[in-house]
């Protein structure tokens, strides 16, 4: 018996709905929850994609938003469940952003899993040729996790190299 249409319709809408996990492209409009993500997230800090982390460490994090790293991050309740929904669905196993496949083949099994993306090994790999001496006592950077201090294209996921500048600095690599 064939499905009708209004059915096969609100079940191609929810498919719509949960996306594919993959970052919308440059020119699609942000969804409600990814603009959400940008405003209250990048309020503070870079909106770091949420393949950068497993889904595991982002309901950990959201669900702490009173002592999110020292700062009291607390949003309405519809606010929190939007912005963790998003998360999960975009986190590091459940996307296919190739980025988030490195970030979960460098998470060590059976441990649990890291609350800063500071700490995926992912990330001290990508920059163990910056010195830590880059960021002590630079004002423009103050630690590795200010993403968009070098990387001036982060907050829409653009994190090539050949971009990197780093404040406060000439020719960091001669250093």
């Amino acid at each position: 018996m064939a499905l009708p249409r209004r059915l096969l319709n609100i079940c191609f809408g929810i498919a719509l709905a949960a996306g594919t996990g993959e970052a919308q492209s440059a020119t699609a409009p942000a969804s409600g929850a990814e603009a959400l993500h940008k405003k209250e997230c990048g309020s503070c800090h870079t909106p770091y994609q949420a393949y950068f982390l497993p889904a595991a460490s982002w309901e950990k994090i959201m669900s702490g938003l009173n002592k999110h790293f020292g700062e009291n991050a607390e949003l309405g309740a519809e606010d929190q469940a939007a912005l963790t929904q998003y998360l999960v669905n975009n986190a590091a196993d459940h996307t296919k952003n190739k980025r988030g496949a490195r970030v979960m083949a460098s998470l060590p099994s059976g441990k649990e899993p890291p609350l800063r993306l500071t700490e995926t090994p992912y990330i001290i790999k990508t920059h163990h040729e910056v010195p830590k001496k880059i960021f002590v006592n630079n004002p423009k950077l103050k630690s590795l996790s200010n993403c968009g201090a070098c990387h001036p294209g982060a907050a829409a996921g653009n994190y090539d190299e050949d971009e990197v500048k780093i404040p406060g600095t000439k020719n960091w690599e001669k250093d």
